[in-house]
């Protein structure tokens, strides 16, 4: 295998250790090992392991500045060095449309419609989204109920298709993935078998009905089978 790393001009990077995952093929059991490692010459050493310590992880997310703390803004509930979660509360959002199969669904494109509160959970290239009954921020055994959009995979992640994500996953951030889920055509209904929501009419006629009703109504959501706690696992 050969990879090709970049490495900042100026900076004299040198060998500082290796670390060994091992896995038990059956049980899943996994154990690690530290190995020094340096350079003599031209040539890569690795020297004499230790088994992993937590001292040795932290030494290494402290050089990667992953315990740095940041300011974690208030609809955040769940925060990691490689995802974040967090809810929107009920408002008014611009929409866009370009269906293939739709045309009633088009001509809606462009138009604000009241959105249902939201959970999202963010990782590196990837957004995952749900709908929330209440109006209220959630918490680990909050049931979550489907999104219903277009875009949305069976389970729940969404089809970004060219869509843009932006490269850091952190809580500051979070406007800048909302803005990407809604700033995007939502082109198909991409869920397969399960229903998106509960409406008794087509998805245009889902969005006209909540313009009238000033809100959308959580009686048309479809549960999604599990709590928050259970999908931020």
């Amino acid at each position: 295998m050969h990879v090709d790393i970049q490495i900042d001009a100026g900076r004299d990077y040198q060998p500082h250790a290796a670390i060994l995952v091992y896995r038990d093929g059956q049980s899943g059991q996994t154990i690690a090992e530290f190995h020094p490692a340096y350079r003599q010459g031209q040539e890569f050493h690795v020297a004499e392991a230790h088994p992993l310590t937590s001292g040795d992880v932290k030494e290494l997310l402290d050089s990667l500045g992953a315990t740095a703390l940041q300011f974690v803004p208030q609809h955040a509930v769940a925060v990691s060095a490689l995802a974040v979660a967090w809810w929107t509360p009920a408002q008014n959002r611009a929409m866009f449309f370009l269906s293939h199969t739709d045309k009633a669904v088009n001509e809606l494109s462009g138009q604000v419609f009241p959105q249902p509160p939201l959970l999202f959970i963010a990782r590196r290239g990837s957004l995952t989204v749900y709908a929330l009954a209440e109006n209220a921020r959630p918490g680990p055994d909050t049931p979550l109920m489907c999104a219903p959009y277009f875009n949305i995979f069976q389970g729940h992640g969404v089809c970004r298709g060219t869509t843009p994500y932006p490269e850091q996953v952190d809580a500051g951030r979070v406007g800048e993935w909302e803005r990407a889920f809604f700033g995007s055509n939502f082109t198909h209904n991409a869920a397969g078998t399960r229903k998106i929501t509960t409406f008794g009419g087509s998805h245009a006629e889902l969005w006209l009905a909540a313009e009238r009703a000033g809100a959308f109504d959580p009686a048309w959501l479809v549960p999604a089978g599990r709590t928050l706690g259970e999908a931020l696992q």
